[in-house]
């Protein structure tokens, strides 16, 4: 569970992808520095800003639905796994050291 504020800075995203890390089913709060992290009921449970009943009613109806908590920390899982484990780091630096090998026209500023 992570209730969030709704703000427009980003807040809680490392304790979310830790918990996705851990497939572990999440119920956050929608934000929009938060929706890019999933789908409800695939990824992720989302409740709406300062709504203790939502969450209440979210707590609730994971509780009653083992298969689905499975189902969402397994699909949280394999969403981390693609976008924010080590390989999709890794790859993303070897692509930016690329465009640098490969454009040589791009200079960067040893003098800063």
């Amino acid at each position: 569970m992570l209730p969030l504020k709704n703000e427009k800075i980003s807040s809680g995203q490392m304790v979310l992808l830790d918990a996705m890390a851990l497939g572990k089913p999440v119920i956050i709060t929608k934000t929009a520095t938060t929706v890019e992290y999933g789908e409800h009921m695939n990824t992720l449970y989302f409740i709406e800003p300062d709504s203790v009943d939502e969450l209440r009613s979210a707590i609730n109806f994971l509780m009653a639905n083992p298969s689905l908590r499975t189902s969402i920390g397994n699909a949280a899982r394999a969403y981390y796994e693609e976008h924010h484990s080590i390989q999709p780091y890794v790859n993303g630096l070897v692509d930016a050291i690329e465009q640098i090998v490969v454009k040589p026209s791009f200079k960067i500023n040893m003098y800063i």
